[in-house]
This record gives C-alpha cells, sequence and structure tokens, in this order.
C-alpha cells in the first residue's frame, strides 16, 4: 500500500500538467481576441459573474489546434483557461463562456475589479500582429441594493 500511495504521489502532477504546446508551421496567422463582455452587465456584490470571450482567426491560414494558450484574470487571479484550444480556420469565430449554472468569478466586496483576457500569453504562434491577442478592463461592483432583492410575489 506504501508504494502504490508514494506511485500516486509521484505520477499525479504529471497527469495534471497543462497540454503540450505545439509550435505551429510557417504561415499566416492572426489570432485576434474581438471582445469580451460581462453577464449581469451591472454586477452587484454576490453576483455569479460570466465571461464570454470572442476570438477570430483572421489570418489566411488554418491554426493549428495546441499550439495556443487562452487565460482568463480577474485581480490577477486566473478564473478561467484553455490550454489545449482548438484550431481555427480562416475567419471562424469560437467563443469562451461557461455551462448553465457556472459562473467565472463571484465578487463578495465592493468596489473595482480588473480582468484580462489574453490569448497565446506564450507567443508560440507566430503572427502576423502580436497586438491584438489582450482585452483588459474594469467591472464595477456596486453592492446589493433592495432592488437587487427578489420579493416573493403576493397573491
Amino acid at each position: 500500500m506504501r508504494y502504490l500511495m508514494l506511485a500516486v504521489l509521484l505520477f499525479a502532477p504529471l497527469a495534471c500538467a497543462a497540454p503540450v504546446l505545439h509550435r505551429a508551421p510557417e504561415g499566416n496567422y492572426d489570432l485576434v481576441a474581438v471582445k469580451l463582455s460581462i453577464t449581469p452587465e451591472k454586477v452587484v456584490v454576490g453576483d455569479e459573474v460570466v465571461f464570454h470571450q470572442y476570438l477570430t482567426n483572421r489570418g489566411t491560414d488554418a491554426i493549428p489546434p495546441a499550439t495556443y494558450r487562452v487565460d482568463l484574470y480577474v485581480d490577477g487571479k486566473r478564473v478561467a483557461f484553455d490550454y489545449g484550444a482548438a484550431g481555427l480556420e480562416p475567419g471562424q469565430d469560437n467563443v469562451y463562456s461557461m455551462a448553465e449554472g457556472y459562473y467565472h468569478f463571484k465578487p463578495t466586496r465592493l468596489g473595482t475589479y480588473t480582468y484580462r483576457w489574453i490569448l497565446d500569453k506564450e507567443d508560440n504562434l507566430p503572427e502576423t500582429d502580436e497586438t491584438n491577442n489582450v482585452i483588459e478592463g474594469t467591472i464595477v461592483v456596486a453592492e446589493r441594493s433592495a432592488e437587487h432583492v427578489i420579493k416573493p410575489i403576493e397573491n
């Protein structure tokens, strides 16, 4: 039993490691962070915030899979990532979001939060334009007020 536990402890980190990035062959690639939207639009303390991240390939060659990574941070903490990103044909769009019932972060205090969405932060994918891979911004979180409290319907 002791040797089994030792094997698990030694090899578990390998099973959790991020997929290997592959170098893309020479080509005309342009991975673009097009836009990022947030639900709900007006965030109050306790809201379950979801980011909708839109990206595209504006190059003339297909971007091979696993040649770039996608990272989303809120106040410097990674809240979402894709380290085995899918390939993209020229002109093809992709959207990252969350499944129904899930969220990226839930603010516990009012104030301003910063977000940063980065495509290919390792600069692994040789692109024609390396300046369009980041979208940054802020979210101002308000205090929950009486208008945000759901009241039961009275008969």
